[in-house]
Order: C-alpha cells, then sequence, then structure tokens
C-alpha cells in the first residue's frame, strides 16, 4: 500500500471513530427503561461514561447560564438532563424502548394502571388539562409516563428533584 493510501485510510478511521453511532445501533431494541436508566445508561453516569454506554458522542447544550443543568440528544427521540456533571433524567418519546412490564409509548393510560397496579400516583399535566403524570416511584427516583389524557406521549426516568422538573433546565 502506498504512502498517499496508508494515509487515506488512517483519516477514514480517526474520523469514524469520532463520528456519532446511529442511533439504530446506540442502544439494543431489548434495552428496558428502568428507575436505573434506561439499558446500559443509567441515572449518575458522567457524559463520557453516557457515551461508552449509548456507543456515541453526546454534546451538552443549553440549561441554566452558569452550566449546572443541560441537556444532551442520547438517540432517537432521547434526551438526557444533566446536573453538574451527572446524568440525572432521561426523556423517551421513541415506541422502540419499554419498561420491564412492557410499557412504551403509545401505551393507554389504562394499560399504565393495570400494569403497575396500586403503584401509579397520579398527578395533573402542567400544560395539557386532559394530560396526566402517571409516576411509579422508588425512593428518590421515578419512572413517569406523560400522558394527553388518553395514551402515553413520553417515558422519563430520573432521580429528584431533577425528574420533577416540569420544563427540564429552564
Amino acid at each position: 500500500m502506498n504512502r498517499k493510501a496508508l494515509a487515506l485510510n488512517v483519516l477514514a478511521v480517526t474520523v469514524a471513530a469520532w463520528l456519532p453511532a446511529s442511533s439504530a445501533t446506540a442502544l439494543p431494541r431489548d434495552a428496558r427503561i428502568t428507575t436505573a436508566g434506561l439499558g446500559a445508561i443509567k441515572i449518575g453516569m458522567t457524559e463520557r461514561q453516557v457515551e461508552r454506554a449509548g456507543h456515541r458522542r453526546i454534546t451538552l447544550r443549553g440549561g441554566a447560564g452558569d452550566g449546572s443543568c443541560r441537556t444532551a440528544t442520547l438517540g432517537d427521540k432521547i434526551h438526557g438532563l444533566f446536573t453538574g456533571d451527572r446524568l440525572a433524567r432521561i426523556y423517551v418519546r421513541s415506541r422502540r424502548y419499554a419498561t420491564r412490564s412492557g410499557i412504551r409509548v403509545g401505551a393507554s393510560e389504562a394499560d399504565v394502571y393495570k400494569t403497575y397496579p396500586g403503584d401509579v400516583v397520579a398527578r395533573q399535566h402542567a400544560y395539557n388539562l386532559a394530560g396526566h403524570y402517571l409516576e411509579i416511584r422508588d425512593g428518590n427516583r421515578k419512572v413517569v409516563f406523560e400522558t394527553d389524557g388518553r395514551r402515553v406521549v413520553q417515558i422519563s426516568t430520573g432521580r429528584r428533584p431533577e425528574i420533577d422538573y416540569v420544563e427540564g433546565c429552564a
């Protein structure tokens, strides 16, 4: 192999190593939403740990002016909220991932109640008068099913107080 071809191969491998992985391969389809996180991505991880677990680079952005609260895209329709330098909350708007009990975006409110009998704490949605936040609590952690009044539109998991933020870092 001549020097020019070798240099091009090295450049291609270097660039490929720094490009984000596609969201289709970032997390396996069987990754589950739990109070601990989403699959290998766990609440409490640093940015670099999340990148390794999710097999993709992320960029923290926005949030509080002092940098204490920021967000990042973790995958297709998956976002994370970081406080300090740790992942505190994961937002899932994709139907791809489900809880261990099988609830995913698109499930009905009735399905959530049937799946978690006696464990659901319901709160009124902050902006949609028909909607709700259906919460499953585990110590200082929660899984929150955000609904439009009929169907789950987002599932969040995280720790307090961040899991209770209505507008993320705003």
